[in-house]
């Protein structure tokens, strides 16, 4: 999403949330580990998430299959398995108190 928008940079998400209302908690980050064991179900994994969804309906699957399979090779150890790390950052809000 960084390459997509600028939410995730810090202070973004936070200045959306007060100025609709709510009181900001925490921010916060975590690393998720994404692991498939081979090109197909890399394939599978990737062909199913939003972002592949226009590129497979603008052109042949296949040439987008391979293209992506070639982005990620380097992802790949040497039985063949995919790893990804992706970081994640998150906000947590509640809903402002009003004091009348």
């Amino acid at each position: 999403m960084k390459k997509l928008n600028n939410i995730a940079a810090p202070g973004v998400a936070e200045q959306m949330l007060t100025e609709s209302g709510f009181d900001v908690i925490e921010r916060g980050s975590r690393v998720s580990v994404i692991e498939w064991p081979d090109a197909e179900v890399a394939w599978r994994g990737v062909s199913s998430i939003g972002p592949a969804v226009p590129a497979l309906r603008m052109t042949d699957p296949a040439i987008v299959k391979e293209a992506v399979l070639e982005a990620i090779e380097h992802c790949r150890d040497g039985r063949g398995a995919y790893r990804f790390e992706n970081d994640h950052h998150f906000v947590i809000a509640q809903k402002a108190e009003r004091h009348i």
